[in-house]
């Protein structure tokens, strides 16, 4: 976060009264209270799936902080089973379920994603004959997430879900501070809770980033379907064929499976393939990891050395993988189009989206607000044609 660890300590004092440390032992021990709601798994896998290396430290925390054992925490009754358990992510409001799941539906792989409605699945993997899904629906004006139970820790799926649909975003901040702006004012009334949808993957989404250069959602959706289909389907045989009807495997290809890979083949200019090739390269190297724990600036600058990749891409994986509530891409065309500015007058105009302190900056969602307008327009235009 750019800041030393005393100060960081003394911003949770001030604004929390509490520690970095005792945020994350108290979001650990209500990750374990609901899986001991929520499943029947038993109490030494409990503690794994809750992220806990021993089951004296998990029972020492969960007494520490309910003040009760862990067996008198459980429920006679849960919603999953052996296999699969249930829990329920609280969404704190506004929160506009539709732009997120239409975000993601627009955007699916096809085989990996499934999208109905306010319903969102996405395959995990194959063990044998199973196919172990994830789903995520609405309900109540939370999310219900169905979990499988597999090697994965359930805490790093949860912890995923979490970014995906952005549900530690301040919702009510975001909007009383948008709200003020004339530009916007008009489309957050209407349109309350806009959310930035993160990425289940960050590799997968900074190749989709790529994909998505200069083109509309729905080809760049269409050559990452097909980089699916011709690279994903003769690696990890523990994932199976799937996908059939879309000739898919249901997994995203490695870094090791594109870096040597002639991607402009799909059908796209060699420069952008080429970007691709090198960024598995040096993913696969771990000369660069793209994922949402790395510093903002150090990222961004150091993908915009790959030949290939600009600002604007940069600007979108540091908007949906590194969770920025700043990223701004001031070079994209829908907002130079709905401000009618250039980078440098969207740059100065997107001053009023940021609060004066710096944790309080909201380009990244007053963005959403831009691409939603642009699409309302659009339905319009196809309406009145």
């Amino acid at each position: 976060m750019g800041v030393s660890e005393r100060h960081l300590n003394r911003l949770f004092g001030i604004q929390l009264g509490t520690t970095p440390v005792s945020i994350a032992r108290l979001r650990r021990a209500e990750t374990a209270r609901q899986l001991l709601h929520a499943s029947s798994l038993n109490i030494t896998e409990i503690a794994h799936h809750a992220g806990y290396r021993s089951i004296s430290r998990f029972n020492h925390e969960i007494r520490a902080v309910f003040d009760s054992a862990p067996r008198e925490l459980r429920s006679g009754k849960h919603k999953g089973s052996a296999s699969c358990i249930v829990v329920t992510l609280p969404v704190r409001q506004p929160y506009d379920f539709v732009w997120v799941f239409d975000y993601l539906k627009t955007r699916a792989l096809a085989g990996i994603e499934d999208v109905q409605g306010l319903q969102y699945r996405r395959l995990l993997r194959r063990e044998g004959d199973a196919q172990l899904w994830i789903t995520v629906s609405e309900c109540k004006g939370d999310l219900l997430v169905e979990l499988p139970v597999c090697n994965e820790p359930l805490y790093l799926l949860i912890e995923r879900v979490r970014r995906l649909f952005d549900l530690d975003a301040d919702g009510a901040t975001i909007h009383e501070h948008l709200c003020r702006d004339p530009l916007l004012k008009s489309i957050v009334a209407a349109r309350p809770g806009l959310r930035v949808p993160g990425a289940w993957d960050g590799f997968e989404t900074a190749v989709l980033a790529i994909l998505g250069q200069q083109v509309s959602v729905r080809r760049g959706t269409d050559l990452a379907n097909a980089m699916v289909s011709k690279y994903g389907s003769k690696y990890g045989s523990e994932y199976g064929q799937i996908g059939a009807t879309h000739g898919v495997t249901g997994r995203f290809p490695l870094p090791h499976e594109l870096m040597d890979r002639d991607i402009a083949e799909l059908g796209m200019p060699g420069r952008r393939g080429r970007a691709i090739s090198h960024l598995a390269r040096i993913v696969n190297a771990e000369e660069i990891i793209v994922d949402g724990c790395q510093d903002f600036d150090g990222l961004c600058s150091r993908l915009c050395e790959v030949d290939g990749v600009g600002p604007w891409t940069a600007n979108y994986i540091r908007l949906r993988v590194l969770k920025d509530p700043d990223a701004f891409p001031d070079n994209d065309w829908v907002v130079l189009k709905q401000l009618a500015t250039t980078a440098s007058g969207a740059r100065k105009l997107a001053r009023a989206w940021r609060a004066w302190r710096a944790w309080q900056a909201w380009r990244a969602y007053a963005l959403m607000y831009l691409w939603c307008r642009s699409q309302s327009a659009k339905a319009v235009l196809n309406g009145n044609h």
